[in-house]
């Protein structure tokens, strides 16, 4: 079965910055792609420009969504690319319980999205979108912020707590790396609330790592001591010229939920670098 990446878009400069990477990743993986859109019956789509609401809405919008796919460039520099098959779909239903209900397919490899953060009023839906199926799909899911362009993965950040060291969390990072040849940083941020054993977790981090030998990467392990760990990662991404930051995430209960953000969702929020993240049972 060849695998496929699900593309939910709402048009914005995000989606197309995401467009790009989930093309490339097409390419890399020889994955077909599913540019989608979801909409809520309710509520007419306010974000597509000159949609005529006593018409075939669900037509317009598959109309937009050919001509958005044929946007994508055929080069990027000197580099000519492979163009991608494109299939379109349009989906009515709530965004975030609609896409990771399809995340569950088994062909379905990864969701690639934009993340606009928490600007103006589309900006959150769309944000609030991506932060909820960040931590509700059922596969990778990676979100791309709008003012990100393409570029291959050679410094990738994977933030690290005891709960990151999960064999097969750990596991798909390695595969991701052993693919695009990136160094890995696992790093872990230290603070008044988080002041976990670290040295455990890097001992099953190395045990993993030279499971079947020496990996083909490079890697290494930072802790780094800073009052928030939102802002410890993005600015040891920043120091380091990352181009991806991965999270392990947990679904976490209803009660934990009602308590607090996740970090998942805070990173997915405040968005500075494409972020990849992964799912634990």
């Amino acid at each position: 079965m060849k695998k496929k990446i699900l593309v939910p878009t709402d048009f914005s400069l995000a989606a197309q910055s995401a467009y790009w990477y989930a093309c490339e990743l097409a390419r890399v993986y020889d994955a077909t792609l599913e540019l989608i859109y979801v909409y809520n019956e309710a509520f007419p789509p306010s974000n597509i420009p000159n949609l005529n609401a006593e018409g075939n809405i669900q037509g317009q919008i598959k109309e937009q969504l050919k001509a958005f796919a044929e946007n994508y460039p055929h080069q990027a520099g000197d580099n000519l690319l492979i163009r991608t098959a494109v299939n379109t779909r349009v989906v009515p239903g709530v965004p975030v319980s609609t896409l990771s209900r399809l995340s569950e397919q088994d062909d379905v490899f990864m969701i690639v999205m934009g993340a606009t953060g928490s600007h103006g009023a589309a900006d959150r839906l769309f944000g609030s979108v991506s932060s909820g199926l960040a931590q509700r799909a059922f596969c990778p899911v990676m979100l791309i912020p709008e003012q990100a362009r393409y570029e291959e993965f050679e410094q990738i950040l994977y933030a690290t707590n005891f709960e990151s060291a999960d064999s097969l969390m750990l596991h798909q990072i390695i595969d991701f790396a052993n693919i695009f040849r990136s160094a890995l940083h696992f790093v872990h941020i230290e603070n008044d609330k988080n002041q976990e054993d670290f040295n455990f977790t890097e001992d099953l981090i190395m045990k993993q790592l030279m499971d079947k030998g020496s990996p083909a990467f490079s890697f290494n392990m930072h802790t780094v001591a800073d009052v928030s760990v939102l802002e410890g990662l993005h600015q040891y991404a920043a120091t380091n010229e990352v181009q991806l930051i991965v999270l392990a995430n947990r679904q976490r209960s209803l009660l934990e939920s009602l308590l607090g953000q996740s970090m998942t969702k805070k990173m997915a929020l405040r968005i500075k670098y494409p972020m990849l993240v992964y799912h634990m049972i």
